[in-house]
């Protein structure tokens, strides 16, 4: 096997494990989150705001976002979202004040909403430079990283929900580090500036 099918395949299980620790991080935290805003102390219409925060940001921002990854690239953009969510993550729980929880959800997940997306862009630009890889055998991984935070989150966090927002900080964290060893493929083209 050439050295560059050993490093597509060794890029394309780097791009499988970035999808199940992200989808991993995210299931963490996202279906506590009403009950987190519930046990601080929210009144039901306030969490109806500030749950709606989330998809509003996907509506408003997420085709910013992807202008801007296709202007600037979607390696740098998608960094750039993953530093800001880790952030955002391990410093949420700070305040009970409405004012400052909607700037915080407001925050994470205007970075959050374009996470996915990108790495989407990302995998099926690897996909499209080799013919040995479906999409679906590295989308896969998100799902199975979803399930196994579900069975995870049952058993061991669903106790403390303020904690939960601080393990999944780790989550983003440790995909960019992965993503920095993932040379940037655009229209068919690998350019290895990182």
């Amino acid at each position: 096997m050439s050295d560059y099918n050993n490093n597509y395949l060794q890029n394309i299980n780097k791009l499988r494990l970035i999808y199940f620790l992200s989808y991993f991080g995210f299931n963490i935290w996202y279906p506590l989150f009403n009950l987190y805003l519930k046990n601080s102390g929210f009144k039901g219409y306030q969490i109806g705001l500030l749950s709606s925060i989330y998809p509003l940001n996907l509506l408003i921002f997420q085709p910013i976002w992807g202008f801007n990854a296709d202007k600037y690239g979607r390696k740098k953009l998608v960094s750039i979202a993953l530093i800001i969510t880790s952030i955002s993550l391990v410093f949420f729980n700070v305040s009970n004040s409405y004012y400052l929880m909607f700037i915080q959800i407001f925050i994470l997940t205007f970075a959050w909403t374009t996470i996915h997306p990108l790495f989407d862009s990302i995998a099926l630009d690897y996909i499209s430079v080799g013919n040995e890889t479906k999409y679906s055998t590295i989308r896969v991984w998100g799902s199975i990283g979803w399930t196994s935070a579900s069975i995870v989150l049952t058993m061991f966090v669903i106790s403390n929900t303020n904690m939960n927002f601080h393990v999944a900080s780790i989550f983003p964290l440790t995909c960019f580090v992965i993503l920095l060893t993932i040379p940037s493929i655009q229209k068919g083209l690998i350019y290895l500036k990182k």
